[in-house]
């Protein structure tokens, strides 16, 4: 539903997209805001299969999602996603998902426009959109991921991934929605963590095929307690970048994550 500049969509959270912890993993809370922005552009008259048939292509650059409150099996949410001023070749969307009126988590993403053929980058001016621009989130992750110093010389291979025809999209490449879960998977102890905020570079594409390695680092500054009530632990930050076969940097990310006491 269109209300102003700003799509809305409902879902109910399936028992699927959870943990072990019955929370919902990073990957399906991407999913969420994913969709209901292809659903905004379908809605709008702009379906993401009529932008391919005139050989462009969304791409997504970076994107921070923060966390508020875990998800369970049967939520019913709303999410809201919206475009935010965007210039040059940045385009720039934000998302909300919230449930019974509370904010469970944000997002804020930059979007690149492509030339499919030329894989050439198109400029804001070349896609005039349906639907005006609204807010732009603040959600206290940097704009623009950097992995410190002192990360980089503590970073180490901790798992590697063969990408495979489930983890691709037409593009026959990784699909940006399967990245979290990836890098989830090797998080220390996950079953006693749950993710407050992530954070995603995209740098370059893994295509099928292609065999990943995935290096991991923690940050050595000191976190702070959580923020859900009754809910106490050691907040963790950890700093991930893939490589892959021919040693191009894939993907670089950072997790927040709460460990329970």
């Amino acid at each position: 539903m269109q209300v102003e500049n700003k799509w809305y969509e409902h879902f109910n959270v399936s028992p699927h997209d959870t943990d072990i912890c019955d929370v919902v993993r990073p990957s399906p809370l991407l999913r969420y805001f994913q969709e209901a922005a292809v659903r905004q552009f379908r809605m709008c008259g702009m379906p993401i299969e009529t932008l391919r048939q005139q050989d462009k292509g969304f791409l997504v650059s970076r994107l921070g999602v923060r966390v508020y409150h875990p998800l369970h099996a049967y939520d019913e949410i709303e999410v809201s996603t919206w475009p935010c001023d965007s210039k040059l070749s940045s385009f720039n969307r934000c998302g909300r998902i919230t449930r019974k009126g509370e904010v469970v988590a944000e997002l804020t993403s930059v979007w690149a426009l492509l030339c499919l053929s030329e894989k050439r980058l198109l400029r804001t001016t070349d896609l005039p959109l349906p639907f005006g621009n609204a807010e732009q989130l603040d959600i206290g992750l940097p704009s623009r991921l950097r992995i410190p110093a002192s990360c980089e010389e503590r970073l180490c291979e901790v798992g590697n991934c063969r990408v495979q025809y489930a983890d691709v999209d037409v593009n026959r490449h990784m699909n940006n929605t399967n990245y979290p879960d990836m890098l989830f998977n090797v998080l220390p102890d996950p079953e006693q963590g749950r993710v407050l905020s992530f954070s995603i570079s995209f740098l370059s594409e893994a295509p099928l095929g292609e065999n990943v390695r995935i290096l991991r680092a923690l940050d050595d500054v000191p976190g702070t307690l959580a923020v859900e009530p009754g809910e106490t632990g050691r907040q963790q930050t950890y700093f991930f970048r893939t490589k892959k076969e021919n040693g191009t940097t894939g993907v670089e990310a950072a997790f927040t994550v709460l460990y329970r006491n």
